[in-house]
Protein backbone atom coordinates (compact mmCIF):
# COMPACT_ATOMS: atom_id res chain seq x y z
CA UNK A 1 0.00 0.00 0.00
CA UNK A 2 1.08 3.52 -0.62
CA UNK A 3 2.17 5.45 2.42
CA UNK A 4 -0.12 8.03 3.95
CA UNK A 5 2.57 10.56 3.39
CA UNK A 6 2.43 10.13 -0.38
CA UNK A 7 -1.34 10.17 -0.39
CA UNK A 8 -1.32 13.50 1.40
CA UNK A 9 0.35 15.12 -1.59
CA UNK A 10 -2.66 14.27 -3.78
CA UNK A 11 -2.23 13.19 -7.38
CA UNK A 12 -0.79 16.42 -8.73
CA UNK A 13 -0.17 18.18 -5.47
CA UNK A 14 -1.38 21.57 -6.49
CA UNK A 15 -4.32 22.18 -4.17
CA UNK A 16 -4.52 25.81 -3.02
CA UNK A 17 -6.14 26.46 0.34
CA UNK A 18 -8.99 28.92 0.72
CA UNK A 19 -9.99 30.44 4.01
CA UNK A 20 -13.59 30.43 2.81
CA UNK A 21 -13.56 26.73 2.00
CA UNK A 22 -14.97 27.41 -1.45
CA UNK A 23 -15.54 24.74 -4.08
CA UNK A 24 -12.66 23.95 -6.40
CA UNK A 25 -12.44 26.53 -9.18
CA UNK A 26 -13.05 24.68 -12.43
CA UNK A 27 -12.02 26.21 -15.73
CA UNK A 28 -15.66 26.88 -16.69
CA UNK A 29 -16.23 28.77 -13.46
CA UNK A 30 -12.96 30.67 -13.90
CA UNK A 31 -14.06 31.65 -17.41
CA UNK A 32 -17.37 32.98 -16.09
CA UNK A 33 -15.51 35.07 -13.52
CA UNK A 34 -13.09 36.32 -16.17
CA UNK A 35 -15.95 37.39 -18.46
CA UNK A 36 -17.58 39.31 -15.61
CA UNK A 37 -14.25 40.95 -14.78
CA UNK A 38 -13.15 41.77 -18.36
CA UNK A 39 -13.71 45.47 -19.06
CA UNK A 40 -12.50 45.02 -22.62
CA UNK A 41 -15.18 42.39 -23.29
CA UNK A 42 -17.93 44.60 -21.89
CA UNK A 43 -16.67 47.50 -24.00
CA UNK A 44 -16.79 45.27 -27.08
CA UNK A 45 -20.35 44.18 -26.24
CA UNK A 46 -21.45 47.81 -25.90
CA UNK A 47 -19.81 48.60 -29.23
CA UNK A 48 -21.64 45.66 -30.84
CA UNK A 49 -24.95 46.94 -29.47
CA UNK A 50 -24.13 50.41 -30.82
CA UNK A 51 -23.56 48.92 -34.28
CA UNK A 52 -27.00 47.28 -34.11
CA UNK A 53 -28.57 50.62 -33.25
CA UNK A 54 -26.91 52.17 -36.28
CA UNK A 55 -28.95 49.78 -38.44
CA UNK A 56 -32.10 51.44 -37.09
CA UNK A 57 -30.58 54.83 -37.87
CA UNK A 58 -30.04 53.84 -41.50
CA UNK A 59 -33.55 52.37 -41.76
CA UNK A 60 -34.99 55.65 -40.51
CA UNK A 61 -34.28 57.18 -43.94
CA UNK A 62 -37.05 54.98 -45.38
CA UNK A 63 -39.72 56.25 -43.00
CA UNK A 64 -41.68 59.51 -43.34
CA UNK A 65 -39.86 62.58 -42.07
CA UNK A 66 -42.32 64.96 -40.41
CA UNK A 67 -41.20 68.37 -39.16
CA UNK A 68 -42.90 71.31 -37.53
CA UNK A 69 -41.46 74.81 -37.74
CA UNK A 70 -42.55 78.23 -36.62
CA UNK A 71 -41.18 81.75 -36.71
CA UNK A 72 -42.11 85.30 -35.80
CA UNK A 73 -40.81 88.20 -37.87
CA UNK A 74 -41.06 91.93 -37.11
CA UNK A 75 -40.45 94.20 -40.13
CA UNK A 76 -40.44 97.85 -41.07
CA UNK A 77 -41.17 98.43 -44.77
CA UNK A 78 -40.57 101.83 -46.41
CA UNK A 79 -42.63 102.37 -49.54
CA UNK A 80 -41.12 103.82 -52.70
CA UNK A 81 -41.55 106.60 -53.77
CA UNK A 82 -43.89 107.82 -51.02
CA UNK A 83 -41.56 106.96 -48.17
CA UNK A 84 -44.42 105.68 -46.04
CA UNK A 85 -43.26 103.23 -43.36
CA UNK A 86 -45.30 100.11 -42.69
CA UNK A 87 -44.65 98.05 -39.58
CA UNK A 88 -45.51 94.38 -39.91
CA UNK A 89 -45.61 91.46 -37.51
CA UNK A 90 -45.65 88.02 -39.14
CA UNK A 91 -46.16 84.66 -37.45
CA UNK A 92 -45.73 81.38 -39.38
CA UNK A 93 -46.68 77.80 -38.46
CA UNK A 94 -45.60 75.10 -40.89
CA UNK A 95 -45.83 71.29 -41.02
CA UNK A 96 -43.82 69.42 -43.66
CA UNK A 97 -43.72 65.79 -44.74
CA UNK A 98 -41.08 64.02 -46.81
CA UNK A 99 -41.31 60.37 -47.82
CA UNK A 100 -38.61 58.61 -49.78
CA UNK A 101 -40.15 56.83 -52.75
CA UNK A 102 -36.96 55.44 -54.27
CA UNK A 103 -33.46 55.72 -52.82
CA UNK A 104 -31.08 52.91 -53.78
CA UNK A 105 -28.28 54.39 -51.68
CA UNK A 106 -30.39 54.14 -48.51
CA UNK A 107 -31.04 50.42 -49.08
CA UNK A 108 -27.37 49.64 -49.68
CA UNK A 109 -26.38 51.65 -46.58
CA UNK A 110 -28.75 49.50 -44.53
CA UNK A 111 -27.21 46.31 -45.94
CA UNK A 112 -23.70 47.61 -45.26
CA UNK A 113 -24.53 48.54 -41.67
CA UNK A 114 -26.13 45.15 -41.02
CA UNK A 115 -22.91 43.54 -42.26
CA UNK A 116 -20.84 45.82 -40.03
CA UNK A 117 -23.03 44.82 -37.09
CA UNK A 118 -22.47 41.12 -37.79
CA UNK A 119 -18.74 41.75 -38.17
CA UNK A 120 -18.60 43.50 -34.80
CA UNK A 121 -20.60 40.76 -33.12
CA UNK A 122 -18.26 38.10 -34.52
CA UNK A 123 -15.29 40.16 -33.40
CA UNK A 124 -16.72 40.32 -29.89
CA UNK A 125 -17.23 36.56 -29.79
CA UNK A 126 -13.67 36.10 -31.00
CA UNK A 127 -12.40 38.36 -28.20
CA UNK A 128 -14.22 36.13 -25.70
CA UNK A 129 -12.56 33.03 -27.15
CA UNK A 130 -9.16 34.69 -27.08
CA UNK A 131 -9.79 35.63 -23.46
CA UNK A 132 -10.54 31.96 -22.75
CA UNK A 133 -7.28 30.95 -24.38
CA UNK A 134 -5.25 33.47 -22.36
CA UNK A 135 -7.10 32.55 -19.18
CA UNK A 136 -6.49 28.85 -19.66
CA UNK A 137 -2.78 29.49 -20.29
CA UNK A 138 -2.68 31.37 -16.99
CA UNK A 139 -4.71 28.62 -15.34
CA UNK A 140 -2.22 25.98 -16.49
CA UNK A 141 0.80 28.11 -15.55
CA UNK A 142 -0.56 28.22 -12.01
CA UNK A 143 -1.21 24.49 -11.85
CA UNK A 144 2.14 23.59 -13.40
CA UNK A 145 4.04 25.93 -11.10
CA UNK A 146 2.46 24.49 -7.97
CA UNK A 147 3.09 21.01 -9.29
CA UNK A 148 6.75 21.90 -9.93
CA UNK A 149 7.03 23.27 -6.38
CA UNK A 150 5.85 19.87 -5.19
CA UNK A 151 8.51 18.16 -7.31
CA UNK A 152 11.27 20.49 -6.11
CA UNK A 153 10.23 20.00 -2.50
CA UNK A 154 10.59 16.26 -3.03
CA UNK A 155 14.02 16.85 -4.58
CA UNK A 156 15.06 19.02 -1.64
CA UNK A 157 13.97 16.35 0.80
CA UNK A 158 15.73 13.66 -1.19
CA UNK A 159 18.98 15.62 -1.55
CA UNK A 160 18.89 16.65 2.13
CA UNK A 161 18.62 13.01 3.21
CA UNK A 162 21.35 11.98 0.77
CA UNK A 163 23.57 14.79 2.04
CA UNK A 164 23.08 13.69 5.66
CA UNK A 165 23.81 10.12 4.65
CA UNK A 166 27.01 11.11 2.83
CA UNK A 167 28.10 13.31 5.75
CA UNK A 168 27.68 10.37 8.09
CA UNK A 169 29.57 8.07 5.70
CA UNK A 170 32.28 10.71 5.21
CA UNK A 171 32.77 10.93 8.98
CA UNK A 172 33.06 7.14 8.97
CA UNK A 173 35.51 7.31 6.01
CA UNK A 174 33.00 5.41 3.87
CA UNK A 175 32.51 8.21 1.31
CA UNK A 176 34.89 10.63 -0.37
CA UNK A 177 34.75 14.40 -0.16
CA UNK A 178 34.01 14.81 -3.87
CA UNK A 179 30.72 12.91 -3.59
CA UNK A 180 29.88 14.94 -0.50
CA UNK A 181 30.53 18.25 -2.23
CA UNK A 182 28.62 17.17 -5.31
CA UNK A 183 25.57 16.35 -3.23
CA UNK A 184 25.87 19.63 -1.34
CA UNK A 185 25.88 21.50 -4.67
CA UNK A 186 22.82 19.56 -5.78
CA UNK A 187 21.05 20.30 -2.50
CA UNK A 188 21.82 24.04 -2.66
CA UNK A 189 20.86 24.25 -6.35
CA UNK A 190 17.53 22.55 -5.73
CA UNK A 191 16.77 24.92 -2.86
CA UNK A 192 17.51 27.90 -5.11
CA UNK A 193 15.25 26.50 -7.84
CA UNK A 194 12.52 25.92 -5.27
CA UNK A 195 12.76 29.51 -4.03
CA UNK A 196 12.70 30.80 -7.61
CA UNK A 197 9.65 28.71 -8.48
CA UNK A 198 7.80 29.98 -5.42
CA UNK A 199 8.41 33.54 -6.62
CA UNK A 200 7.16 32.58 -10.08
CA UNK A 201 4.09 31.04 -8.49
CA UNK A 202 3.32 34.37 -6.85
CA UNK A 203 3.57 36.05 -10.26
CA UNK A 204 1.32 33.44 -11.89
CA UNK A 205 -1.17 33.88 -9.05
CA UNK A 206 -1.24 37.63 -9.59
CA UNK A 207 -1.84 37.23 -13.32
CA UNK A 208 -4.62 34.72 -12.73
CA UNK A 209 -6.26 36.90 -10.07
CA UNK A 210 -6.25 39.83 -12.51
CA UNK A 211 -8.20 37.64 -14.93
CA UNK A 212 -10.83 36.29 -12.54
CA UNK A 213 -11.04 39.29 -10.20
CA UNK A 214 -10.96 37.24 -6.98
CA UNK A 215 -8.14 36.46 -4.57
CA UNK A 216 -9.61 33.56 -2.62
CA UNK A 217 -10.14 30.39 -4.59
CA UNK A 218 -9.27 26.73 -4.58
CA UNK A 219 -7.73 25.06 -7.60
CA UNK A 220 -8.57 21.45 -8.38
CA UNK A 221 -6.40 18.38 -8.44
CA UNK A 222 -6.21 15.98 -11.34
CA UNK A 223 -8.56 13.06 -11.42
CA UNK A 224 -7.57 9.41 -11.29
CA UNK A 225 -5.84 7.98 -14.35
CA UNK A 226 -8.85 5.87 -15.26
CA UNK A 227 -11.13 8.91 -15.43
CA UNK A 228 -8.47 10.90 -17.28
CA UNK A 229 -8.14 8.21 -19.95
CA UNK A 230 -11.91 8.07 -20.42
CA UNK A 231 -12.04 11.83 -20.85
CA UNK A 232 -9.11 11.73 -23.28
CA UNK A 233 -10.96 9.25 -25.45
CA UNK A 234 -13.98 11.56 -25.51
CA UNK A 235 -11.68 14.43 -26.49
CA UNK A 236 -10.24 12.32 -29.28
CA UNK A 237 -13.73 11.54 -30.59
CA UNK A 238 -14.95 15.13 -30.48
CA UNK A 239 -11.75 16.60 -31.93
CA UNK A 240 -11.77 14.09 -34.81
CA UNK A 241 -15.31 15.17 -35.75
CA UNK A 242 -14.21 18.82 -36.16
CA UNK A 243 -12.48 18.55 -39.53
CA UNK A 244 -14.01 21.72 -41.01
CA UNK A 245 -12.73 25.17 -40.10
CA UNK A 246 -15.42 27.04 -42.05
CA UNK A 247 -17.28 27.74 -38.80
CA UNK A 248 -14.18 29.27 -37.23
CA UNK A 249 -14.73 32.76 -35.87
CA UNK A 250 -11.53 33.84 -37.63
CA UNK A 251 -13.10 32.82 -40.96
CA UNK A 252 -16.52 34.20 -40.06
CA UNK A 253 -14.97 37.55 -39.16
CA UNK A 254 -13.22 37.67 -42.54
CA UNK A 255 -16.46 36.66 -44.31
CA UNK A 256 -18.32 39.47 -42.54
CA UNK A 257 -15.63 41.91 -43.69
CA UNK A 258 -16.18 40.72 -47.28
CA UNK A 259 -19.91 41.36 -46.93
CA UNK A 260 -19.26 44.86 -45.61
CA UNK A 261 -16.96 45.63 -48.54
CA UNK A 262 -19.46 44.22 -51.04
CA UNK A 263 -22.29 46.40 -49.71
CA UNK A 264 -20.06 49.46 -49.58
CA UNK A 265 -19.18 48.85 -53.23
CA UNK A 266 -22.88 48.59 -54.01
CA UNK A 267 -23.53 51.80 -52.11
CA UNK A 268 -20.81 53.58 -54.09
CA UNK A 269 -22.43 52.44 -57.36
CA UNK A 270 -25.81 53.69 -56.13
CA UNK A 271 -24.34 57.18 -56.25
CA UNK A 272 -25.20 57.13 -59.97
CA UNK A 273 -28.84 56.22 -59.31
CA UNK A 274 -31.68 58.76 -59.19
CA UNK A 275 -33.70 59.45 -56.05
CA UNK A 276 -37.45 60.04 -55.90
CA UNK A 277 -39.11 61.84 -52.97
CA UNK A 278 -42.63 62.85 -52.08
CA UNK A 279 -43.03 66.18 -50.22
CA UNK A 280 -46.06 67.84 -48.65
CA UNK A 281 -46.27 71.11 -46.76
CA UNK A 282 -48.94 73.09 -44.97
CA UNK A 283 -48.15 76.61 -43.67
CA UNK A 284 -50.32 79.17 -41.86
CA UNK A 285 -49.45 82.89 -41.80
CA UNK A 286 -50.78 85.32 -39.26
CA UNK A 287 -50.04 89.03 -39.87
CA UNK A 288 -51.57 92.29 -38.78
CA UNK A 289 -50.45 94.07 -41.96
CA UNK A 290 -50.60 92.02 -45.19
CA UNK A 291 -47.99 93.03 -47.76
CA UNK A 292 -46.95 91.86 -51.17
CA UNK A 293 -44.27 89.58 -49.71
CA UNK A 294 -46.75 87.99 -47.29
CA UNK A 295 -50.14 88.12 -48.98
CA UNK A 296 -51.45 84.64 -48.05
CA UNK A 297 -53.23 83.30 -45.02
CA UNK A 298 -52.07 79.71 -45.71
CA UNK A 299 -50.14 77.66 -48.25
CA UNK A 300 -50.62 73.99 -49.06
CA UNK A 301 -48.68 71.96 -51.60
CA UNK A 302 -47.66 68.41 -52.53
CA UNK A 303 -44.69 67.62 -54.72
CA UNK A 304 -43.03 64.61 -56.31
CA UNK A 305 -39.37 65.33 -56.99
CA UNK A 306 -36.82 63.39 -58.99
CA UNK A 307 -33.10 64.03 -58.65
CA UNK A 308 -30.74 62.55 -61.23
CA UNK A 309 -26.98 62.88 -60.59
CA UNK A 310 -25.15 64.01 -63.73
CA UNK A 311 -21.68 65.14 -62.71
CA UNK A 312 -19.97 65.35 -59.32
CA UNK A 313 -16.36 65.89 -60.28
CA UNK A 314 -15.76 62.13 -60.64
CA UNK A 315 -16.27 61.73 -56.89
CA UNK A 316 -18.72 58.85 -57.34
CA UNK A 317 -16.46 57.07 -59.82
CA UNK A 318 -13.53 57.42 -57.43
CA UNK A 319 -15.64 55.99 -54.58
CA UNK A 320 -16.53 53.00 -56.77
CA UNK A 321 -12.87 52.33 -57.64
CA UNK A 322 -11.82 52.67 -54.00
CA UNK A 323 -14.61 50.38 -52.78
CA UNK A 324 -13.79 47.80 -55.44
CA UNK A 325 -10.17 47.69 -54.29
CA UNK A 326 -11.27 47.31 -50.66
CA UNK A 327 -13.56 44.46 -51.73
CA UNK A 328 -10.65 42.69 -53.44
CA UNK A 329 -8.53 43.25 -50.33
CA UNK A 330 -11.21 41.70 -48.12
CA UNK A 331 -11.33 38.62 -50.40
CA UNK A 332 -7.59 38.21 -49.99
CA UNK A 333 -7.97 38.57 -46.22
CA UNK A 334 -10.63 35.85 -46.27
CA UNK A 335 -8.36 33.44 -48.12
CA UNK A 336 -5.54 34.26 -45.73
CA UNK A 337 -7.81 33.65 -42.71
CA UNK A 338 -8.87 30.28 -44.14
CA UNK A 339 -5.25 29.25 -44.68
CA UNK A 340 -4.05 30.41 -41.27
CA UNK A 341 -6.99 28.77 -39.55
CA UNK A 342 -6.28 25.51 -41.31
CA UNK A 343 -2.63 25.68 -40.21
CA UNK A 344 -3.66 26.39 -36.61
CA UNK A 345 -6.12 23.51 -36.74
CA UNK A 346 -3.53 21.06 -38.05
CA UNK A 347 -0.98 22.19 -35.47
CA UNK A 348 -3.40 21.90 -32.56
CA UNK A 349 -4.59 18.49 -33.75
CA UNK A 350 -1.04 17.20 -34.13
CA UNK A 351 -0.14 18.38 -30.63
CA UNK A 352 -3.39 16.97 -29.25
CA UNK A 353 -2.93 13.47 -30.64
CA UNK A 354 0.76 13.43 -29.69
CA UNK A 355 -0.16 14.41 -26.13
CA UNK A 356 -2.84 11.73 -26.02
CA UNK A 357 -0.37 9.01 -26.92
CA UNK A 358 2.28 10.16 -24.47
CA UNK A 359 -0.35 10.63 -21.75
CA UNK A 360 -1.15 6.95 -21.96
CA UNK A 361 2.54 6.01 -21.77
CA UNK A 362 3.21 8.37 -18.87
CA UNK A 363 0.13 7.01 -17.15
CA UNK A 364 1.52 3.50 -17.38
CA UNK A 365 4.92 4.75 -16.20
CA UNK A 366 3.30 6.44 -13.23
CA UNK A 367 1.46 3.26 -12.33
CA UNK A 368 4.73 1.32 -12.51
CA UNK A 369 6.43 3.94 -10.32
CA UNK A 370 3.69 3.53 -7.71
CA UNK A 371 4.14 -0.25 -7.72
CA UNK A 372 7.88 0.23 -7.46
CA UNK A 373 7.63 2.46 -4.43
CA UNK A 374 5.21 0.05 -2.76
CA UNK A 375 7.79 -2.67 -3.21
CA UNK A 376 10.53 -0.41 -1.88
CA UNK A 377 8.45 0.44 1.20
CA UNK A 378 7.90 -3.22 1.92
CA UNK A 379 11.61 -3.89 1.42
CA UNK A 380 12.52 -1.03 3.74
CA UNK A 381 10.02 -2.23 6.36
CA UNK A 382 11.64 -5.68 6.25
CA UNK A 383 15.18 -4.27 6.40
CA UNK A 384 15.99 -5.25 2.82
CA UNK A 385 16.27 -1.69 1.49
CA UNK A 386 17.89 1.43 2.91
CA UNK A 387 16.23 4.81 3.50
CA UNK A 388 18.35 6.09 0.64
CA UNK A 389 16.81 3.53 -1.72
CA UNK A 390 13.34 4.48 -0.53
CA UNK A 391 13.99 8.22 -0.98
CA UNK A 392 15.36 7.60 -4.44
CA UNK A 393 12.18 5.69 -5.36
CA UNK A 394 10.03 8.52 -4.04
CA UNK A 395 12.04 11.01 -6.04
CA UNK A 396 11.49 9.00 -9.22
CA UNK A 397 7.78 8.83 -8.48
CA UNK A 398 7.54 12.60 -8.22
CA UNK A 399 9.48 13.04 -11.47
CA UNK A 400 7.18 10.68 -13.37
CA UNK A 401 4.10 12.31 -11.84
CA UNK A 402 5.35 15.76 -12.81
CA UNK A 403 5.99 14.70 -16.43
CA UNK A 404 2.60 13.02 -16.60
CA UNK A 405 0.84 16.13 -15.31
CA UNK A 406 2.84 18.35 -17.72
CA UNK A 407 1.70 16.17 -20.61
CA UNK A 408 -1.92 16.37 -19.50
CA UNK A 409 -1.63 20.16 -19.42
CA UNK A 410 -0.23 20.21 -22.95
CA UNK A 411 -3.11 17.98 -24.04
CA UNK A 412 -5.64 20.30 -22.44
CA UNK A 413 -4.05 23.40 -24.00
CA UNK A 414 -4.19 21.81 -27.47
CA UNK A 415 -7.81 20.79 -26.97
CA UNK A 416 -8.74 24.37 -26.05
CA UNK A 417 -7.10 25.50 -29.29
CA UNK A 418 -9.08 22.96 -31.34
CA UNK A 419 -12.38 24.03 -29.74
CA UNK A 420 -11.66 27.70 -30.39
CA UNK A 421 -10.37 27.37 -33.94
CA UNK A 422 -13.37 25.22 -34.97
CA UNK A 423 -15.89 27.34 -33.00
CA UNK A 424 -17.13 24.42 -30.92
CA UNK A 425 -16.54 26.10 -27.61
CA UNK A 426 -19.37 24.23 -25.91
CA UNK A 427 -17.11 21.15 -25.84
CA UNK A 428 -14.71 22.98 -23.54
CA UNK A 429 -16.65 21.53 -20.58
CA UNK A 430 -14.65 18.31 -20.97
CA UNK A 431 -11.74 20.13 -19.36
CA UNK A 432 -13.66 20.25 -16.10
CA UNK A 433 -13.80 16.48 -16.21
CA UNK A 434 -10.10 16.24 -16.98
CA UNK A 435 -8.97 18.45 -14.11
CA UNK A 436 -11.31 18.57 -11.14
CA UNK A 437 -11.41 17.97 -7.42
CA UNK A 438 -11.25 14.35 -6.36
Amino acid sequence: MKSKRLQSFGFAGFLLCSSLGADALSFSKAYELALDNANGIRAAEYSAEAEKEKVNQEKAALYPQVNFSSFYKKSELEQNPTGNVIEQGLINYSVSLRQSVYNASAYSRIDAQESRSRHKETQTQLQKRELAQKLFASYLDLLKSHNKIDLLQAHVEYSRNRLKELEYKFDMSLANKMDLLEMKVEYDTTRIELQKERKLFEVYSLVFENFVGVKEYELPTMRSRESVMETIEQMRSKASAKESVDESLYVKQAQAAVEVSAHELENAKDGHMPTVNFDANYAIFDTDTPTIDAPFNSIKYVMLSVEVPIFSGWQTSSRIDSSRLMYKASLEELQNAQKETRVMYEEYMARLFASMETARMYGNAYESAELYIDAMEQGYANGLKSISDLNDAKNKLFEVRFKYAENIYELAHSYVGVCIVTNHFEDIALLDRLIEAN
